[in-house]
């Protein structure tokens, strides 16, 4: 993935805070075992904005087997785990009040959940704005 320009991340920002969702998702296993896992989402019936933020999030689109009551096909992006958190972290100056508070309960959860990834891959491309806790 190529690193994003400034103007790249504005754009992004914009989709996601029209189009996004950040989730946090605790799975709970029968043994009583759990994980969070974090994600950045988009899912749109134009085609050409999923792919753009799929190029800048390292990965691919996505044509869902469903389709909208009219007939049109829709079209998904995911991230997730130490790659979202990463993407939300960076995102974070840019967005408004409410992906703001969603964005800050993530890297909360994740900052507190046991067994991280190691994310020094991917502090290199990150705004140095931290998220407040």
């Amino acid at each position: 993935m190529a690193t994003p320009f400034i103007k790249d991340l504005y754009w992004l920002a914009g989709i996601l805070e029209g189009e996004g969702c950040f989730t946090n998702h605790l799975h709970k296993y029968p043994n009583g075992r759990s994980y969070r896992n974090f994600v950045i989402q988009v899912c749109m019936t134009d085609k050409d904005p999923v792919e753009k933020v799929a190029r800048l999030f390292g990965c691919n689109a996505t044509e869902q087997k469903h389709r909208t009551k009219g007939d049109k096909p829709i079209y998904r992006v995911a991230i997730q785990g130490p790659r979202a958190i990463g993407w939300m972290q960076t995102l974070y100056p840019l967005m408004g009040v409410r992906r703001k508070a969603k964005i800050a309960e993530c890297v909360t959860a994740w900052k507190s959940s046991p067994g991280k990834t190691c994310m020094k891959k991917y502090a290199k491309r990150w705004l140095r704005e931290e998220v407040p806790a």
